[in-house]
């Protein structure tokens, strides 16, 4: 994920053969934000969270591996 720490568009950057499914940004307290759906035959490759406030989330990434998470800190 980068740029980390961002001012609201995040890029994920993926070294498998896995695609980005699925991610949902949650505040510290684990309440989603934001879900990101792929489209069919497609991966996310960034993701907009400009319109929230400053502060660290988490990104919970559903690959067609499995899931991971990531922190996210928002300028």
């Amino acid at each position: 994920v980068y740029p980390n720490p961002g001012k609201g568009l995040f890029q994920f950057s993926n070294n498998q053969s896995a695609q980005i499914k699925h991610i949902r940004i949650l505040h510290i307290s684990r309440i989603i934000l934001k879900d990101f759906k792929a489209s069919t035959n497609s991966s996310i490759d960034e993701i907009d969270i400009a319109d929230l406030k400053p502060g660290i989330y988490f990104a919970e990434i559903y690959t067609s591996k499995g899931k991971i998470v990531k922190r996210l800190l928002k300028e």
